[in-house]
């Protein structure tokens, strides 16, 4: 049994109970509905998940984005109580109802878009998507569709088509629709694009005079996390207007507070024609929304667009608690406030650990554009050639206190690279430093190969390995991979999560900050 503040864990994962719901699962559910979770969740609130066995999380999946006001919120569970208590569904197209008007009027308040908005509603992320594609192609009589590397849209068809990742998004899926052309995108850690070589690839795979919309998102989100330059929504912004084609942004993510403003492309000054919302719109309810410019909103006949259950008025009300919530409670202040914690532990890993090579985040400041190089470069590419990593200020025993350039412990270099190091940087051409303080920590390094001591160097090798994994000298995997997981799974205080694959790093967020997010939800 192990059980701290916020976690409980009484049994074996998966426990009996939860294991003989997995059994069934396996009997009655289709394969493809895979599960990352090893319990089955019997009651949930705020951030904290308790399974049939007893056993408590924290739950830093929040339903892949949809619970930034956190699980069962009260606001809603009370309005969806009164709603329940009127009716359940008409159809808002046969016989309307009040909450989707006054969920419209809201959603298009909190839209920083000027001029006259209005709403659509559905229900997935998808289908917002999809009909953002649809009111552009009646607005501007084109059809094509612009998307980025990297992008995440949907599982529809044509939203499916419009995503990059290949598998397991299309595996088998084929053939796919039509009019849909990938642009590069700026992910800065890895590849650096300009606005010119955007605009010259979109001139090279359509006429632009036959593109309908471009669809990105402020944020990426499936695809990594990826947080765009400054310049590149603007830019964007700029082509749109050049070829006359709708600029739509992708919200389903990013939206709802999630980066500290109500949507995430606030934070790069740029104003698109249509945004798509879903997942924490309505607290894990399936509600979605195209909110827009007027003129292009009513661009469809009449009837055109709509569904079934699209703005079901459980979901509407739920969702106007949401907008309640996010106001009077003050979340896009705690957003930002508890951002900015995980952010310096983020960064405070990553200043510690070479294996950590980059720490994203929507709103920039100073040191966000000093970001380390990725590890494994090309031929030719960075100042120091193929193969090279960022040298550090090293102070060696050896060099009697002086202060050499010399580069930190990682993989293992070429031959000749490692002994033109030596030659450059005035090592011993036997071996390395002795003994090093590297960013004001004393780090042990592989000392002279000379006969008398090779025996004292594998013991401190031996010794070392208890801390870092391997010997600094003939490390071969990330820098020191080994050492933050050592360093990770030491930690005091470390809650059992349940961790978003997609959001991998939010592991680290729990061990350093554990009791983050006991307090008002997941935002």
């Amino acid at each position: 049994m192990v059980e701290r503040r916020f976690t409980r864990i009484l049994t074996d994962l998966p426990g009996p109970k939860s294991a003989a719901v997995f059994a069934d699962k396996a009997r009655y559910v289709a394969a493809p509905l895979d599960t990352y979770a090893p319990f089955i969740i019997k009651e949930s609130e705020g951030a904290l998940i308790e399974d049939l066995d007893g056993n408590r999380f924290i739950d830093f999946s929040g339903g892949w984005g949809c619970l930034a006001v956190g699980q069962r919120n009260q606001r809603i569970v009370a309005a969806l109580r009164d709603q329940l208590d009127h009716f359940l569904h008409t159809d808002f197209t046969a016989v309307p109802y009040a909450p989707l008007v006054d969920l419209a009027h809201m959603l298009c308040e909190r839209t920083a878009i000027d001029g006259e908005k209005k709403a659509a509603f559905f229900n997935s992320g998808a289908e917002a998507v999809e009909n953002a594609v649809k009111i552009a192609r009646a607005y501007t009589k084109r059809k094509a569709t612009l998307v980025f590397e990297n992008a995440f849209h949907g599982r529809t068809l044509l939203t499916m088509t419009m995503t990059h990742k290949a598998r397991p998004y299309k595996t088998g899926f084929g053939p796919f629709a039509s009019d849909v052309y990938r642009l590069p995108y700026p992910y800065e850690y890895r590849k650096k694009v300009t606005a010119e070589e955007i605009e010259t690839s979109l001139l090279s795979l359509v006429d632009p005079s036959d593109v309908a919309v471009m669809v990105v998102e402020p944020v990426v989100g499936e695809g990594g996390f990826l947080v765009p330059p400054t310049w590149f929504l603007p830019a964007m912004r700029a082509l749109a207007d050049k070829y006359g084609f709708v600029l739509a942004f992708d919200e389903v993510q990013s939206g709802i507070g999630r980066t500290g403003k109500f949507f995430a492309f606030e934070h790069f000054g740029a104003q698109p024609d249509l945004v798509c919302v879903a997942k924490s719109l309505a607290s894990g309810l399936p509600l979605s929304g195209v909110v827009g410019r007027a003129a292009i909103m009513d661009a469809p006949v009449p009837s055109g667009i709509g569904g079934t259950y699209s703005g079901n008025p459980l979901a509407c009300r739920a969702a106007i608690e949401v907008l309640r919530a996010i106001d009077e409670d003050g979340l896009l202040d705690r957003a930002v406030h508890v951002g900015d914690r995980v952010r310096g532990g983020f960064r405070r890993i990553a200043d510690r650990f070479d294996a950590v090579g980059d720490v994203r985040w929507p709103r920039r400041d100073d040191r966000d554009g000093a970001r380390q190089e990725p590890r494994h470069q090309g031929a030719g590419e960075g100042a120091d050639g193929p193969h090279r990593r960022p040298r550090r200020e090293v102070r060696s025993h050896l060099s009697h206190g002086r202060t050499q350039r010399q580069r930190p412990p990682g993989p293992r270099l070429p031959r000749h690279h490692r002994r033109a190091d030596r030659r450059r940087h005035g090592h011993p051409r036997s071996g390395l430093r002795d003994r090093a303080e590297v960013a004001g920590r004393d780090i042990p390094y592989a000392t002279t190969s000379s006969p008398q001591r090779r025996s004292d160097v594998r013991r401190r090798r031996t010794e070392r390995s208890r801390f870092c994994g391997s010997s600094a000298r003939f490390r071969r995997r990330s820098p020191n991979t080994r050492s933050l997981l050592r360093y990770l799974n030491t930690a005091r205080g470390k809650p059992r999560v349940h961790c978003d694959t997609d959001l991998a790093t939010s592991t680290f967020a729990a061990i350093l900050s554990p009791r983050l997010s006991h307090q008002g939800g997941t935002t």
